[in-house]
């Protein structure tokens, strides 16, 4: 049952309704199924023994009225109108479960994901991209067809098992409890050999597609590289190694899940030998032992593959088992905060930006990455950020940023906390930030200069404006689709010059007070970093600017130049006066 209440656990408050529904439904279902067998035991009676009715005396009293013929006919009739309405329910039934399922499919796929994006920035530091889209996609998928599709299944057979049986068990008690003990025992034994390894089977499942999404991310991030190289065997290797694994714990429960179907039927056969042998036994004259043996077999037909179906499905859901646990705990770990954000009226700073006496180390870490950390930015100013790499730069722009969170001290505007006085929402609308590898989309120019904006929100002029103080412009209206150019899987299309420039735009189309340059050009050429910077310098009259670099040359006309060292500052003053300083 524990494993009943797992799966339950991950549905929505509104999934939870539909479930309940669903097994609303599974009693009506229960309920036409007991009525059509039970419907085969007069039937038979009618055609074989007329004289039954004679005990009945309205449908007696009605056989006469219409003639015997004419009643068994209507007998009939009837049983085939209770058969198809009872079916023509199961088909809206399965509809329904089908429907519910891929409901839950979507909403929790879609659940996770944005409680993924809404995780703070550290959650990232320590995760695996491969493990967030195994559970967003394939765990999420595993979980609908490996648990959530067969715990319905489970559930609807047994009700459907529970009142057919007990049918049964009223026409016949003694050989019908006798064979369902048997069979009962039989499956007990079953589930008892087969449920370890099927467990075992699906962990393996599990760690193997986490594996192989981590390859294939791998291999087509680095296909450059890889093709320099012209040799991608080993990471072939390796995808190979994992898919196989996978596919042979698929194959081994897949197998498996065929076992019950065989057995069963051996068993059926079995089963009717010996009820058709007990009631032949008791009552060897035709009528009343056919009758009976008619219903049982009918009984039996119906309840083997409702046995096959429950034990297949607790098969897949002991291996879908591990995906379970994982959303549980994705889930228990997801914290949504109602707190109110501070109110802040403050959209632009008038004065100064300061990040004072901040420290900082990352979970798990015994060492600051950031210790009294004091730095001024003053409007209109550009401020550069000089240091060599593991110096604490990144860091120190994450917490600028918002990112992370300070362990000691606090960012300032104008005096005012964030956090406290400043809304940090309001706060991340003042910032613009350029990194070293602008993230780009495979979709339009427009789109990814207002990355994040709904199409219909987006302001070309603002676009084009953010263009032009990029300078950009001209390549842009050179081009046969202007601003609906694609520019291809992570910006391909474009030269690297290029692809910051459109994270400038990016960053100025929020008409941001502050722009952060993490080390935005320090993978370009020297000529093309001084054409951006050039850019950069040239907005300085209605921007202010954090510029991170460790090539000089980027930082040389900043107005104030901090080198850090050590999570510390070790130098602060003009570019001249730190390079007499500390000889850079």
């Amino acid at each position: 049952m524990n494993k009943f209440y797992l799966a339950y656990k991950i549905l929505s408050p509104k999934s939870k309704k539909s479930f309940w529904f669903v097994l609303f439904l599974s009693l009506i279902g229960m309920c036409l199924e007991v009525v059509g067998i039970g419907m085969i035991f007069p039937a038979i009676e009618t055609f074989t023994q007329p004289q039954w009715i004679t005990n009945y005396p309205f449908l007696y009293n009605f056989s006469l009225e219409v003639g015997e013929m004419k009643f068994i006919l209507i007998c009939f009739l009837s049983l085939v109108g209770i058969f198809f309405i009872k079916n023509i329910f199961l088909a809206y039934l399965a509809y329904f479960h089908s429907k519910f399922s891929f409901a839950v499919q979507v909403e929790t796929s879609v659940f996770l994901y944005k409680s993924y994006l809404s995780q703070p920035y550290e959650f990232f530091l320590s995760k695996n991209s491969s493990e967030l889209l195994r559970n967003t996609i394939g765990e999420v998928n595993s979980f609908v067809g490996y648990v959530l599709q067969p715990m319905l299944i489970i559930i609807t057979e047994c009700l459907v098992l529970f009142a057919v049986i007990s049918l049964l068990i009223y026409v016949e008690p003694i050989a019908c409890l006798s064979v369902i003990f048997f069979v009962a025992l039989v499956g007990w034994g079953f589930n008892k050999f087969t449920t370890a390894r099927v467990a075992e089977w699906g962990n393996e499942r599990q760690k193997h597609e986490a594996k192989k999404i981590q390859y294939l991310q791998e291999g087509f991030d680095g296909i450059k590289m890889i093709k320099l190289l012209d040799n991608p065997s080993e990471l072939l290797k390796k995808f190979n190694f994992h898919t196989d694994c996978g596919a042979m714990a698929g194959k081994n429960q897949y197998a498996m899940q065929q076992m019950p179907r065989l057995l069963l039927e051996f068993l059926s056969i079995l089963a009717l030998s010996v009820l058709a042998f007990s009631l032949l036994s008791k009552d060897p004259i035709e009528g009343s032992s056919a009758s009976k043996l008619g219903m049982i077999a009918f009984g039996l037909i119906r309840i083997m593959p409702s046995v096959a179906r429950v034990v297949n499905s607790y098969q897949s859901l002991i291996y879908g088992l591990p995906c379970v646990q994982v959303l549980n705990d994705e889930f228990h770990n997801f914290k949504f905060s109602k707190k109110k954000d501070v109110q802040g009226n403050q959209e632009k700073f008038n004065q100064s930006f300061k990040i004072n006496g901040v420290s900082y180390a990352y979970p798990e870490s015994d060492r600051e990455s950031l210790a009294d950390m004091s730095i001024e930015v003053k409007k209109g100013t550009c401020v550069g950020i000089l240091g060599k790499s593991g110096s604490g730069k990144s860091t120190l722009i994450d917490i600028a940023l918002g990112l992370l969170k300070p362990l000691k001290g606090n960012l300032l505007v104008d005096g005012k906390i964030i956090g406290k006085e400043i809304n940090p929402t309001s706060w991340k609308t003042m910032v613009g930030y350029v990194q070293q590898e602008i993230f780009l989309i495979d979709d339009s120019i427009r789109n990814n200069v207002a990355f994040g904006i709904e199409a219909s929100l987006i302001d070309d002029n603002k676009v084009w404006e953010s263009l032009r103080d990029a300078n950009l412009c001209d390549f842009i209206e050179s081009l046969p689709e202007g601003l609906n150019t694609k520019l291809g899987e992570k910006g391909v299309r474009l030269s690297g010059g290029q692809r910051q420039r459109i994270g400038i735009a990016r960053a100025l189309y929020k008409d941001p007070s502050l722009v952060v340059f993490d080390e935005a050009t320090s993978s370009l050429d020297t000529e093309t970093e001084k054409s951006i910077m050039d850019t950069v310098y040239g907005l300085k009259k209605e921007k202010t600017f954090i510029i991170v670099a460790h090539r000089l040359s980027t930082i040389a006309r900043c107005d104030k130049v901090y080198k850090i060292e050590n999570g510390k500052v070790v130098a602060e003053g003009s570019f001249d006066e730190v390079n007499n300083i500390s000889n850079l």
